[in-house]
This record gives C-alpha cells, sequence and structure tokens, in this order.
C-alpha cells in the first residue's frame, strides 16, 4: 500500500493515496427498503433494511440514492417526514467499522449527501485520518472557515464528494443512520418524532467482520440507538467503548471493550464526540483527535490486518 504521510502518525502501510486506490471503486447502496420484523423487543418500531445496488466495474461512483425526500407533512407542526440515505458499504472490503449518524439534516436531503452541511466536521476529519481534504474551506463571503488553519492536507488533495466517499469504504468503513424515517422540523435530533429505524441488527449480522459501531452525533445520536436497540444491547453481542462518553451513556446495558473484545465476536460501541456545527463546545481539533482516537486509527489497523489475512488467503 502506498502510504500517506501525516501529521498525526497514522502508520503509512494502513492508508491508501485517494489518487491509487487500492481495489477497483465498487461499492453498495441500497436501491429502497423493505419492512423485516425487528429482532430485537417486540415494542420497538419495525426496522428498514438495505438491498443492494451493484454499481459495476468501470462505472463512476455515484451519490448516495435518496429516497422520497419528503414522504408526507404533518400539519399541525408542519414536520415533513423523511427518509434516511441508503447504507454505503465496499463490495470488495470487509467492513470492520460502522458509522452511524442519527438521520439526515435539511442540507444533507438538498445535497444528497452524507453529513452535507460545509461546517459539519465528518468530512473534514475523515480527510485529515485518510489522505484529503474536503473542499477549499471559504464562506460564502470567501473568508476561510476557522478550522481551515487546522487542516492536515493542502487544496491539491481536494477530493469530489464521490472520491471522499469512495476512500473511506475502500478502507472499510460503512456509512449509514439509525434512524430510517421521522417527522422533523428543521434538523436537531430533539426535534424528531414518530421515527423508524434502519435495521441496524441485520446489517451487522449480514457482516459479521463488524467490530464497532461508532454513533457520530453524540449523546443525541446515540440515544435514539439505544432506544430503540434497547434488547441488543443487552444481549451480551455489544460492548461499549473506553471513552467517557460512551461508559456513561452505555455501562448500565453492556460490558465495557476494555475486557477485551478482540476475537470474541462481540462489537464495540462508541458514542463518538459530535461532528455536527451545533456541538460548538468541542473544537475541531477535540473533535479530531477524538475520532482520530476511537474510530480511525483502530479502524485503519483492522483494515492493515484484513489486507493482510485476504493476501495470506489469495495465496
Amino acid at each position: 500500500l502506498r502510504g500517506i504521510a501525516s501529521s498525526f502518525q497514522i502508520e503509512q502501510s494502513m492508508v491508501g493515496t485517494p489518487s491509487s486506490p487500492r481495489r477497483t471503486s465498487r461499492f453498495f447502496a441500497n436501491k429502497k427498503k423493505s419492512p423485516v420484523r425487528s429482532t430485537s423487543s417486540s415494542s420497538e418500531a419495525v426496522p428498514t433494511t438495505p438491498q443492494r445496488l451493484i454499481i459495476r466495474k468501470g462505472e463512476t461512483p455515484q451519490k448516495p440514492n435518496k429516497r422520497s425526500k419528503v414522504q408526507s407533512v404533518t400539519t399541525d407542526n408542519n414536520a415533513a417526514r423523511t427518509e434516511s440515505f441508503d447504507a454505503l458499504y465496499h463490495n470488495e472490503t470487509r467492513i470492520h467499522t460502522l458509522i452511524l449518524g442519527t438521520h439526515p439534516s435539511v442540507a444533507s436531503h438538498a445535497s444528497n449527501r452524507y453529513y452535507g452541511l460545509p461546517t459539519n466536521a465528518f468530512w473534514w476529519i475523515a480527510g485529515d485520518c485518510l489522505g484529503f481534504r474536503r473542499d477549499v474551506g471559504l464562506k460564502k463571503n470567501d473568508e476561510p472557515y476557522k478550522f481551515v488553519d487546522h487542516l492536515v492536507h493542502g487544496t491539491d488533495r481536494i477530493l469530489p464528494y464521490e472520491k471522499q466517499v469512495e476512500t473511506l469504504l475502500q478502507h472499510g468503513f460503512a456509512l449509514w443512520d439509525v434512524v430510517a424515517s421521522c417527522n422533523r422540523k428543521g434538523s436537531l435530533d430533539a426535534d424528531i418524532k414518530d421515527e423508524r429505524p434502519n435495521d441496524i441488527v441485520g446489517f451487522c449480522k449480514a457482516n459479521p467482520s463488524i467490530k464497532r459501531i461508532v454513533l457520530s452525533n453524540g449523546r443525541s445520536g446515540s440515544t435514539f440507538f439505544l432506544k430503540h436497540f434497547r434488547e441488543w444491547c443487552k444481549s451480551g453481542e455489544l460492548v461499549h467503548g473506553t471513552n467517557d462518553e460512551s461508559r456513561k451513556l452505555f455501562e448500565k446495558y453492556m460490558g465495557s471493550a476494555a475486557d477485551g473484545v478482540e476475537n470474541d465476536g462481540r462489537i464495540e460501541c462508541v458514542c463518538a464526540l459530535p461532528v455536527s456545527p451545533a456541538a460548538a463546545r468541542y473544537t475541531y481539533e477535540e473533535k479530531r483527535d477524538h475520532w482520530r482516537k476511537y474510530c480511525y486509527n483502530p479502524g485503519l489497523e483492522d483494515y492493515q490486518k484484513m489486507d493482510k489475512q485476504a493476501l495470506e488467503t489469495d495465496l
């Protein structure tokens, strides 16, 4: 693997350059959803599960397939019913980390992109850790965002959105949301009503290589995860992350990853610092350091191990 220098000391052998992908770009997105029975308690909402849409070899990767943006309007509070994007993951790379948002924001729906708001830290952090840059980083008045001075890579590393997604997925990370559909006025998690979850349990069982779930919107997103998958959390199949946020939220329902989960098949649940700009109490550097420690560095280590195992199997 051709490495990328990083001021965060990510081992070069873990990350391939965006311009030189390790494998042919093929990733899956579900074209539409079909209802299935929940594998959790009967009181939980019936989740939805992804089906595959193949992007064949040689084709240009597309943006996530978006279902009907506004399904209905509730007249009492003008809250639109919206649906989540498709689950995105790479066809030829085993998944080690499933990153879960809560539900697409108004800006994300408008742009048809995961984490579409320009000030959302997700793609900026992913770029710093995987060797690319999201954008120039200018406001509408051409003034730079405050965090631009802290980005690792220069403007020569800017990639279009589709290539950013491709780079993330090629390294074994997958994207989806906890909430499949809901009524919500605006973009705040606190305003989500009448929600229905995606079939996260089914997705993980279909991809047993998954070692961790990272909840990208902090406590609010993690609370929705706990609400809809409480029985799964109590099943013994999950353990909470070692960071304080994960321990405080999940320790009542699951054991700790500190007890060791390397080979026992349990999945670590990480309540990460929110990437949303609404979480202004944390600086960009704090968010990036947190994500590097609890998501990208361990994920890239798993990627390296899985890649090595795949090479040994091919020999």
